[in-house]
């Protein structure tokens, strides 16, 4: 799935203000975010990877925003084909980072799989960037 992505750095309380950041960067290009598809993509495992160096990804579903339009930080970005085990989360962002570790730590084990070394992908099931610090997300973590 083709992507339009900006970079962020730091601990994972720090997400909703990235979204608000990303959005506006996005309306400053004229991109429509009516009915913009929100994709997060977290790389870091915050047991192992210092606060200030964890990297998570805001995006949103390319229609087909011309590459020579991006400007700063923003890149394309594509979501990695494979087998996802899949949360349903909502609430404050905490609660997204406990889907992730729910996965990780009890269903992982229960059945008998291994995560795969790829990126984990939060789908937006909400706008990211119109709430109050509320997420819907379905939480996808890759499987080996």
């Amino acid at each position: 799935m083709p992507l339009v992505a900006m970079r962020f750095h730091g601990a994972y309380p720090r997400v909703p203000g990235h979204w608000q950041r990303f959005a506006s960067q996005l309306r400053d290009l004229g991109f429509d975010l009516s009915a913009a598809q929100a994709v997060g993509i977290l790389y870091d495992d915050p047991a192992f990877t210092p606060e200030h160096r964890i990297r998570y990804d805001c995006c949103v579903v390319d229609p087909g925003f011309p590459a020579h339009r991006l400007r700063g930080a923003l890149r394309h970005e594509i979501m990695r084909p494979g087998e996802y085990a899949q949360l349903d989360v909502a609430g404050a962002y905490p609660v997204v980072a406990e889907g992730m570790f729910s996965i990780a730590s009890l269903w992982l084990p229960q059945a008998r799989r291994t995560p795969a070394a790829s990126p984990a992908y939060e789908i937006h099931r909400r706008p990211p960037w119109n709430d109050q610090g509320l997420f819907e997300v379905t939480v996808l973590m890759a499987l080996r």
